[in-house]
């Protein structure tokens, strides 16, 4: 009898950042509920970006055997011009300590190993981006001229009263929501990864 030394269990026990597991990503679509997560770190938020040609890649970035931060990067693009996009992360999984820098370095290797021409980083906290910007060779740029905008944006006025401020909305906006509304949608909004518990879109379990 021949024992096979099993290799997927030794990636998932490895340093460093390694893949998740697609069997695994509804779990955790619930761990990020427990972190700082903004919500485009979120499967559930980067699974749909496959339809217009991006590949999500999820991973997890372990030290001295336990997982410490987290990050979704969305590819897209073909050698020679692989780029990634990277919106609201990496995520810290310590409650209340920042993203190691060995895990910032690390990523940036684990993207040059891949082919990647660069990853672009968008985050909300300016002291997270200030620490991005300290990295080898990186530049407060926009240097992502391929990155798909959609048909149109919706442009809304903050108003006191909400139903003045639905009434503003762009007229393909209304007909989009009264035409889901009609085969039985129900319009919700939210942007607190909470939302997706409270939702039903994910479990907190």
């Amino acid at each position: 009898m021949i024992a096979k030394r099993d290799r997927s269990a030794t990636a998932e026990a490895a340093d460093g950042w390694t893949p998740i597991a697609p069997d695994s990503l509804s779990a955790w679509n619930a761990r990020l509920l427990n972190t700082e997560a903004h919500l485009h770190q979120y499967p559930y938020w980067n699974e749909p970006f496959r339809r217009i040609h991006f590949t999500p890649h999820y991973l997890v970035y372990r030290s001295n055997g336990e997982p410490v931060a987290y990050v979704a990067v969305l590819q897209i693009g073909f050698w020679p011009f692989r780029v990634g996009v990277i919106k609201g992360g990496p995520v810290s999984l310590v409650p209340k300590e920042a993203v190691p820098w060995p895990a910032l370095n690390e990523l940036c290797a684990w993207a040059r190993k891949r082919g990647y021409v660069f990853l672009r980083f968008s985050h909300p906290d300016a002291g997270f981006s200030d620490r991005i910007a300290e990295l080898e060779r990186a530049e407060r740029l926009d240097a992502f001229p391929v990155y798909p905008h959609l048909e149109y944006d919706l442009i809304v006025e903050q108003l006191d009263d909400e139903a003045r401020m639905l009434a503003s909305f762009q007229k393909i906006a209304r007909s989009d929501i009264r035409n889901a509304s009609a085969v039985g949608y129900e319009i919700k909004a939210g942007d607190d990864p909470q939302f997706l518990v409270e939702s039903g879109l994910c479990s907190s379990a």
